[in-house]
């Protein structure tokens, strides 16, 4: 875990994975159907058993792993506010992207999308794209390399 004493990580990762949680609550709210209110909020309930224990228990990759689990799908489509909403609640920065951008850059400048996690990345930067508003012309661009690899895909179906 790098330099990071492993309690600071720890008490990271926990106030994380509780915002994350609480996070998914307010965006859920209105949207559960009726009637299924304790389902949800046992599911919830589950998950904070889960950071609790792992965090009790010091099992730091374990704690990690539950909060990438947590947030991935706020990864996949391009939740920045779920960032900014993490730095708010818990003061940490959570890098949900990770490198996203140089990835990408890497994508761009070869011109070409060379397997399906290149895909998933770019679908990912397209949402953060629309969602802030910036970069129209890098996601035209990646929208035609996309149409470019899936273009290639189904090619290669065919020929098989």
């Amino acid at each position: 875990m790098g330099s990071e004493p492993a309690q600071e990580a720890l008490d990271r990762y926990k106030d994380i994975g509780l915002a994350a949680i609480a996070y998914n609550i307010q965006k859920q709210e209105g949207l559960i159907p009726p009637g299924q209110e304790a389902f949800y909020k046992n599911f919830h309930q589950v998950w904070k058993d889960q950071i609790d224990k792992q965090y009790q228990e010091n099992e730091l990759e374990k704690l990690e792993k539950l909060v990438q689990n947590l947030t991935v799908v706020h990864k996949i489509t391009g939740d920045i506010d779920f960032v900014e909403y993490i730095k708010e609640t818990t003061g940490y920065d959570y890098d949900l992207f990770g490198n996203i951008y140089e990835r990408i850059d890497k994508i761009i400048s070869r011109n070409r999308i060379a397997n399906r996690k290149e895909k998933k990345e770019v679908l990912t930067m397209i949402e953060i794209y629309r969602r802030t508003s910036a970069g129209e012309e890098s996601e035209a661009l990646l929208i035609n390399l996309l149409d470019a690899f899936d273009l290639e895909q189904l090619a290669k179906k065919h020929s098989l």
